[in-house]
């Protein structure tokens, strides 16, 4: 809670009287931090499925797979790591948590750029 609070001082610093501005940047930052402290897991990267063709002593071509896979770029360069097959539903589940926190970072800068410039362009030149 001592976050909220920093977050109400900081913003009546900037807004002075406007109450209502004031408690409606307060409550939609809360609720993408409160949104965000709910992610209890996040994994970054692309899961993919790759499957293997090889060809027999009889000459029937025999599909070994799915393998799975998970990438990610870090630093510039490309890590990858084979996943086992139990472990690719909660892997999946890690990427969309991923992509959450993702938007959710991109709405509250969204939130706190335009309060920013509410106070900074107080005479329109936004």
């Amino acid at each position: 809670m001592g976050f909220a609070i920093y977050l109400s001082i900081n913003i009546d610093n900037h807004y002075g009287g406007d109450v209502r501005m004031k408690e409606k940047i307060v409550c939609q930052r809360m609720e993408i931090l409160e949104k965000m402290k709910d992610i209890k897991t996040m994994l970054r990267g692309k899961l993919s499925e790759q499957y293997y063709n090889r060809t027999d002593k009889n000459g029937e071509i025999r599909v070994w797979g799915p393998y799975y896979k998970l990438q990610c770029w870090r630093n510039g360069k490309n890590h990858s790591q084979r996943i086992p097959a139990d472990l690719v539903e909660s892997i999946r589940k890690d990427l969309k948590e991923w992509k959450l926190f993702k938007s959710l970072c991109d709405e509250f800068a969204d939130i706190t750029e335009k309060s920013s410039k509410n106070v900074r362009f107080k005479d329109g030149e936004k």
